[in-house]
């Protein structure tokens, strides 16, 4: 079409046709037109098919073409960001350059700068960008992979949940019959076992394996930083202490362990505190450790104490020997964290995703709010909730500064039920560059996290039936999938 950006937004829209069963259409929105994609100029790159059972991978570009394509009309009113008070950007990001699909429902990706990636959740999956993938053995029914850190000495660390005992390398996870014990363990290059840590429960009374989860974030010389909420007794190597038997009585912890399994230090809240809920930390180069989450009304680390709202986001930062230096609460639900120069990038929201960059000293330096479907009163009164998935810096270089790369997932009720979207802003100001939107009803199929290697992002998704990008379908004989693709990105503005 004479006029149409290259660079337009592909968004991924789910149809059912009749006698068939859903499809996926891929939908892409420039600024003044809608326009579908087609798949063409495809060339080999990204993964190489491993010969996986159900996988495939491939690679496309998206060309303009005009018409409105097999699925009918997308869905309109729901593509329209909101930055807080700035420009809405009209620049696409890019789009998915080469994908694969992995017979699991992973619920993590991590990346490392010499290019390990890695996701999984009954089992580990180790890929790389230019080499086969390396799956480990599956995990016993009733345990759960929620986490995954890649240490500087190979390894690799999981964190999750398990409702039934189970055995790991020469470790043994003694399960009670209604519990739900967290567990820490690692594996080799190879994801063969080494060891396991059960500290303690992570809900009451069989609770679901994914509510409560140990967040974790590598450290120098092989270790591991490990935060969690839990209940009841926890023991972890020489320490012990005891949190509540109900919802109420959570209490978190936070844990260096060492490459060997051993914990050099532990930090509690204090009994007093409201569900303190960790989600995310990381370590800066000098063991510096950076928690984030959500409590309510009331957190006590040490001398620090915090105030917040019924549920309250908190970011909280320990030395490396673990005493508590600061601590801030926010009425935004902090879910995500990443390093960038002297400080972090924190990500999450409520009803509004939120981004903002703060100092290794606990100073804001600025904040961004992402809203979809207008004005965001109109989030302000519950017409609509957009959530921040996942958030990396990657690394690309705009203007000279760092880029942060920020997903998430918009829904508006009665519009737009399922908008996922990629964002890249400036790091250095806050400042949106580009967005691509990916867009289905439920939002079964769409991008949920990322992570970047140190010379691409990499894309995560679930979903639970055939899927078509940039005109290739893909699928898996597992009844619940993931993918995992890179995200080729354009020149940017």
């Amino acid at each position: 079409m004479a006029g149409a950006s290259k660079a337009a937004t592909c968004r991924v829209e789910s149809r059912a046709f009749i006698g068939a069963a859903r499809r996926i259409v891929v939908w892409c929105l420039p600024v003044m037109a809608v326009l579908a994609c087609q798949a063409s100029d495809r060339a080999p790159g990204g993964f190489p098919d491993a010969g996986q059972a159900g996988g495939n991978s491939g690679t496309s570009t998206a060309e303009n073409q005009t018409g409105a394509g097999a699925g009918g009309s997308p869905v309109t009113g729901c593509h329209d960001p909101t930055f807080s008070l700035e420009q809405v950007p009209t620049a696409s990001c890019g789009h998915i350059g080469s994908l694969r699909v992995i017979d699991d429902a992973s619920h993590d990706l991590v990346a490392s700068a010499d290019g390990r990636i890695a996701t999984g959740y009954s089992r580990v999956h180790l890929l790389t960008s230019d080499g086969p993938a390396l799956n480990g053995d599956p995990v016993p029914t009733g345990v759960g992979i929620m986490r995954l850190a890649l240490s500087d000495d190979k390894t690799i660390f999981l964190g999750g949940g398990a409702t039934s005992p189970f055995t790991f390398g020469e470790s043994t996870i003694a399960v009670g019959p209604k519990d739900t014990k967290l567990f820490v363990a690692n594996v080799t290059s190879e994801l063969k076992p080494l060891w396991a840590l059960g500290p303690a429960n992570g809900v009451p009374s069989s609770g679901a394996i994914w509510a409560v989860y140990p967040a974790l974030a590598p450290t120098k010389g092989g270790g591991v930083v490990a935060a969690s909420g839990f209940y009841s007794t926890l023991t972890l190597g020489k320490y012990t202490a005891q949190a509540g038997e109900v919802a109420d009585g959570m209490r978190m912890f936070v844990s260096a362990v060492d490459a060997q399994g051993v914990p050099s230090w532990l930090v509690l809240s204090g009994a007093g505190s409201g569900r303190p809920t960790p989600r995310a930390v990381v370590v800066d180069d000098v063991g510096n450790a950076y928690i984030v989450g959500i409590f309510r009304t009331l957190l006590q680390i040490g001398n620090i104490t915090l105030h917040g709202t019924d549920y309250a986001g908190f970011i909280l930062k320990l030395s490396a020997s673990g005493a508590p230096l600061w601590a801030k609460s926010d009425d935004a639900h902090f879910e995500r964290i990443a390093l960038v120069g002297n400080g972090v990038i924190v990500g999450g929201g409520d009803g509004r995703a939120m981004v903002a960059r703060i100092t290794s000293d606990g100073v804001e330096q600025w904040r961004r709010v992402i809203a979809w479907g207008g004005a965001k009163t109109a989030f302000d009164k519950g017409t609509g909730v957009a959530r921040l998935d996942s958030l990396d810096v990657s690394g690309v270089v705009i203007d000279k500064s760092q880029a942060v790369a920020v997903i998430g997932f918009s829904r508006l009720d009665g519009l737009c039920d399922g908008l996922g979207w990629l964002v890249l802003l400036d790091a250095a100001s806050g400042i949106p560059r580009c967005v691509t939107t990916f867009y289905e009803p439920g939002g079964a199929a769409r991008p949920a996290r990322l992570a970047f290697d140190s010379t691409a992002l990499w894309l995560e998704g679930s979903t639970s039936w055939p899927f078509s990008l940039d005109g290739k379908t893909y699928s898996s004989s597992a009844a619940t999938f993931s993918y995992v693709a890179r995200f080729d990105i354009d020149s940017l503005p």
